[in-house]
């Protein structure tokens, strides 16, 4: 069996999904073929970086005008059909060609960019495979559902339910858990680790803003760095030089023990040693603590589903949320009440799946056969 699984740099959660259910294919699938590809790597790469780039900076400019259209698309569904026509007019020759040299039987998307393309050439018979969206958001936007999608892989059964209320049938969707690398979901020697690191048994704090570190990072240590409680800092600034070189200034002065990072591949092990994340809402990041049983305090969302991810984590009891001027303060809550901390370890282990990345490949691989 030959799979493609289409993703794109809209943040680096997208690619990470795409790469855990790769990592786990040939092992469900012996003899079969996975493939990751981004589409500005092979359909029209400088007009799909310039629309990739034109998105980065409108949340980080123009985050209102985001949130607006975000909004207007929810109301309209004339505009999201719209949309969908015109990007799949844009890329349906360039894609016709790069599907018809891989010669997929399955397509994966894991950003609803990727779908919308796959569609038009399902709409044109260019492409007659199964077309399968892995769901990257806990709460997902309408631009995620397309008849011509044949399976929904989603985080949560009440994503699932969020879907079947628009009009997707409950039968093509599946609750799998967010697929994310093994080691997110292992335990690891947490003791070992924080000595490998010089840290001790004092509360320690990650605090992160995904791999392009948006957000107000420098505002949330400083309210971390006002609290009394005796912790230490990790903060890492992603891609974000920037601020990676700010909050190197603010070390220096800070009341607290803290650590400046920048781009860094052993997030699971700082989630590991952590009591308490503080991170923006994105999907995957969550989806990588909450494997860890690791409770967060959500600040400082995007604009749009990272909103509305906050929202129904929120409420669903697997995350606490904050403005980024009193994070300090939730964060101190969460780290002397240990009845909460082990209250929301709890709803985690209920409610949200592990191993999903394998989940997918299962059901993909069953139904074929």
């Amino acid at each position: 069996m030959r799979v493609l699984l289409l993703t794109e740099e809209y943040g680096s959660g997208h690619t990470q999904v795409a790469l855990a259910i790769a990592g786990v294919w040939e092992q469900v699938d012996p003899g079969g073929t996975c493939l990751v590809a981004h589409v500005s790597q092979h359909v029209y790469p400088q007009l799909t970086k310039v629309l990739v780039k034109g998105y980065l900076n409108q949340l980080r400019w123009w985050p209102e005008s985001y949130r607006a259209i975000y909004q207007w698309t929810y109301r309209i569904p004339l505009v999201l059909r719209s949309s969908h026509r015109l990007v799949g007019a844009m890329y349906r020759g360039a894609l016709q060609r790069y599907v018809d040299q891989v010669k997929p039987d399955i397509i994966l998307g894991t950003h609803p960019f990727c779908l919308g393309l796959v569609s038009a050439l399902r709409q044109t018979g260019g492409w007659t495979g199964i077309l399968g969206a892995v769901v990257t958001d806990f709460s997902p936007h309408p631009y995620w559902i397309l008849p011509e999608v044949d399976r929904y892989f989603v985080p949560l059964e009440v994503t699932a339910k969020v879907l079947a209320d628009r009009g997707v049938d409950r039968s093509r969707i599946a609750v799998t858990g967010m697929p994310v690398r093994p080691f997110f979901w292992k335990t690891e020697d947490r003791e070992r680790l924080r000595a490998r690191y010089g840290i001790g048994d004092e509360p320690l704090i990650l605090v992160a803003a995904g791999a392009l570190g948006l957000g107000p990072l420098d505002r949330i240590v400083e309210s971390l760095d006002r609290s009394d409680v005796p912790w230490r800092l990790v903060v890492v600034t992603g891609h974000n030089a920037q601020m990676y070189q700010k909050l190197l200034q603010w070390r220096a002065r800070a009341r607290h023990p803290a650590m400046v990072l920048g781009f860094v591949h052993n997030m699971h092990e700082w989630m590991e040693m952590a009591d308490v994340i503080v991170t923006k809402p994105g999907g995957v990041t969550v989806a990588e603590a909450i494997m860890k049983g690791l409770p967060a305090v959500l600040t400082a969302p995007l604009p749009g589903q990272e909103e509305d991810n906050a929202e129904l984590l929120v409420r669903l009891g697997l995350a606490r949320y904050s403005v980024p001027s009193a994070v300090g303060e939730v964060a101190a809550d969460l780290v002397r009440r240990e009845d909460l901390r082990l209250a929301m370890r709890e709803r985690m282990r209920r409610m949200c799946p592990g191993d999903g990345a394998r989940r997918i490949a299962e059901e993909l691989v069953s139904e074929r056969r």
